[in-house]
């Protein structure tokens, strides 16, 4: 079973991965699969936290 990824930190770290290797002109696919995530993950993640601060991020998981 994959690994699940609950913390706000770890979801932004992964995410800040994500761009750095499509920065550096691989896929967005590649990318996300590089660091263990699909791409329908990384897009559903994106769209919830881009641009949060962490702190921030975690007060949207507690809300939740």
């Amino acid at each position: 079973m994959p690994k699940k990824y609950n913390k706000a930190e770890e979801i932004i770290n992964i995410l800040r991965r994500v761009e750095i290797l499509t920065s550096q002109g691989q896929s967005t696919q590649m990318a996300a699969g590089g660091v263990g995530i699909s791409k329908p993950t990384y897009y559903h993640w994106r769209k919830e936290i881009v641009g949060m601060r962490t702190d921030q991020a975690q007060q949207l998981k507690e809300l939740e």
